[in-house]
């Protein structure tokens, strides 16, 4: 790759001793091994297409003669690339372009320019990608791939308050999604792993000489990180949904049946209750779960924590819990005399009963009761203590006893040792469910015609129908996308092409328009001035949300979270976005779109109240 791009670059032909001193892995071999290494590594970019010319700076004088790659020459026709072969390349030339390489790259061409070698530095354009890999890990990782060195780093997985140190064989990096991942074989567990390099706590260390382990024989790396990620989907979920809307649910549905009264009843495979839970309530009040028992539990849990941010109502406690609301004040007034040891002041559970009504009403508030949110964790020890004590009462209990036994030794074995951390499912490419609609409008841009698109705008949860003027399509972080001029916002769009639920391609020859190509160097969002502003606070499971979205700012918490500044074109966005991270988001400021987070949130609960 060095050569290719010293020849690339130069404009004139560059004499072979001056190839060798510009190129660090020429210069420190001897004459023999330098004609031995630079005829092989012509060969090799002849073979791979790359023409190679020969020939001298002056045509008067017999100069010493040199090489160089004209670009013309050395640029291809499209090249079609199966989701596989696409990921391979991809990886390929992110590694190129990342910072440690692209420096390695800056000081050649210095040095050629230092010799006097006029040079082409927008050249290397030719075989620049979109995307690059800027976690701050990757350099790290990725040599210890190539050299075969162990490596000890502090990994944070989103479900645990504190990183912990892994000790790791490096096998490789895929990526998935627009994020990066290593696997190998990690030997705390004895067993191969996959870590996601976004979730490496500060720098990573070797841990052993370089060559001290092997890759065993047939490893595939890939198809190793798609059988460590997460499981594909086991149980089914059963929501009523309005007509017309819910489109992301729609989408993934299995089967759809319409309802009188203007709903729909939808069946939805899933493997992660709390992540559809999670979509459920990015739908607001257009979805009502139905089965099962668990998920509606789940979703209503998280309605009234956003519906009564300051507590909750007297009468939905006494609701919950089947009893009368005089028993809920009984109860209370227990709970002033329950806290963590010592029962000091504190440490008790501090009750607000002045908030609560003599006819029953009123609202219930809590505080230092925060321990209560933590979920249990049990040390090894522990669990295992647990594990022997469920099999011996398992041999003397009979029929549904022995049910409820054997699912909470699942629940314990499973604890007591951890689960890989990806959060992602591998996706080809070029996404099969969207081949149609991509190939229809790359017939669209060949032939310059507009197009008709039925779309679906999330943010506000409705399908538009709308005649754009295709200018590219694009593949960025994960997905496909059309950029076009849409005369509907008269202006510029991206469209994804999972949102587009129908398409035709016009006889309409397309409007010309004076736009540059669009740069997805900095991601997809564009700020605009019309942008709100908003301030999130974001628990530990949601930290995600400042990796995946552009954030303005971020501010680290002491118990974990973050505090984010973040951009939203439509603030309807925003509130989805809260409904579905909740419990782990509160929208801190502007006070309307928390306002909205908590109407929202009432208009859905009241769904399930009736």
């Amino acid at each position: 790759m060095n050569l290719l791009i010293l020849l690339l670059v130069s404009r004139t032909y560059v004499p072979k001793e001056r190839i060798r001193d510009t190129l660090e892995a020429y210069r420190d071999s001897s004459q023999e091994a330098f004609e031995r290494m630079f005829e092989r590594d012509k060969d090799e970019l002849r073979a791979l297409g790359i023409p190679i010319e020969t020939g001298s700076q002056d045509a008067y004088f017999d100069d010493e003669p040199g090489y160089r790659v004209a670009r013309d020459a050395f640029e291809l026709p499209a090249v079609e690339l199966e989701p596989d072969e696409a990921a391979v390349v991809g990886l390929a030339a992110r590694v190129w372009q990342h910072a440690g390489m692209a420096d390695a790259t800056s000081k050649a061409l210095l040095k050629l320019a230092a010799a006097g070698v006029a040079t082409d530095r927008e050249a290397i354009d030719v075989v620049s990608p979109r995307l690059v890999a800027d976690e701050p890990a990757f350099d790290d990782v990725w040599s210890a791939c190539q050299t075969r060195t162990p490596i000890r780093f502090d990994y944070r997985r989103g479900d645990q308050p504190e990183p912990s140190t892994r000790h790791l064989q490096p096998w490789g990096v895929v990526s998935s999604r627009g994020r990066w991942y290593v696997v190998g074989h990690d030997a705390d567990r004895g067993e191969p792993r996959l870590f996601r390099l976004s979730r490496v706590v500060g720098r990573v260390a070797a841990e052993g000489e370089a060559g001290s382990f092997t890759v065993p024989a047939g490893t595939d790396v890939r198809e190793l990180a798609r059988l460590l990620a997460p499981e594909r989907p086991s149980a089914t979920a059963v929501v009523r949904a309005r007509s017309g809307e819910a489109h992301a649910l729609r989408r993934r549905a299995s089967t759809v049946t319409a309802l009188e009264g203007g709903w729909d009843r939808l069946e939805l495979e899933y493997a992660d209750l709390g992540r559809l839970a999670g979509d459920v309530l990015a739908c607001l009040d257009a979805v009502v779960v139905e089965q099962p028992d668990d998920l509606r539990a789940e979703v209503v849990r998280r309605l009234r924590g956003l519906a009564h941010p300051d507590g909750v109502s007297l009468e939905a406690a006494a609701r919950q819990f089947g009893v009368t609301t005089k028993q809920i004040v009984r109860d209370l007034n227990v709970v002033w005399f329950c806290g963590l040891p010592g029962l000091g002041p504190g440490d008790l559970i501090d009750v607000d009963m002045d908030a609560l009504g003599e006819d029953g009403d009123g609202v219930v508030r809590l505080s230092n009761a925060e321990f209560l949110t933590r979920p249990l964790r049990l040390q090894s020890s522990e669990a295992s203590a647990l594990v022997l004590a469920l099999r011996a009462l398992r041999e003397g209990t009979p029929g549904e006893s022995r049910e409820a036994i054997d699912r909470a030794l699942v629940k314990l074995e499973a604890a007591t040792s951890e689960g890989a951390s990806a959060e992602v499912i591998d996706v080809p490419a070029h996404d099969p469910r969207t081949a149609g609609v991509r190939r229809d409008l790359e017939d669209a841009l060949d032939r310059e015609r507009q197009v008709r698109l039925g779309y679906v705008v999330e943010s506000r949860d409705e399908t538009t129908d709308r005649v754009v003027d295709p200018l590219a399509v694009l593949d960025a972080e994960g997905s496909a996308y059309l950029d076009a001029w849409c005369h509907l916002a008269e202006g510029r769009r991206l469209f994804r092409l999972d949102r587009v639920e129908g398409l035709e391609v016009l006889d309409t020859p397309v409007e010309q328009h004076d736009v540059e190509p669009r740069d997805l160097s900095e991601g997809l969002f564009e700020a605009s001035h019309d942008d709100v502003l908003a301030t999130v606070r974001l628990a530990r499971p949601a930290r995600w949300v400042a990796e995946y979205y552009p954030v303005v700012s971020r501010t680290e918490l002491e118990d974990g979270g973050l505090e984010v500044d973040l951009r939203a074109g439509d603030p309807r966005w925003l509130v989805r976005l809260v409904l579905r991270l909740a419990p782990y988001a509160e929208v801190v400021g502007p006070v309307a779109v928390s306002e909205a987070v908590t109407a929202q949130a009432r208009a859905a609960l009241a769904a399930y109240d009736a």
